[in-house]
């Protein structure tokens, strides 16, 4: 049996990356053992490489993370020029 080469798209093809590290990813929620109690805590969502990915055409600027070894998006949002972090 052969299989044929498929094209891929990740969508990142028409953006170019300003920054690239590896990170691991965490949020704030109620980990699966305290669901309806309240109590929250910082869980682990994935370790991989977090980008900032500026779209060449409107300018647009994100934030996306892949998991490392299965590339699932765990994180893609735009960046809000008018936030400012500290």
């Amino acid at each position: 049996m052969q299989l044929e080469e498929v094209e891929v798209k990740t969508h990142e093809e028409d953006e170019e990356v300003l920054y690239s590290q590896r990170s691991k990813l965490f949020a704030y929620t109620e980990a699966s053992l305290d669901k309806g109690t309240g109590n929250k805590s910082w869980c682990e969502r994935g370790v991989g490489d977090c980008k900032l990915l500026k779209h060449k055409e409107s300018g647009r600027i994100r934030i996306l993370m892949r998991q490392e070894g299965t590339l699932k998006i765990i994180t893609n949002h735009f960046v809000d020029p008018r936030i400012t972090l500290c």
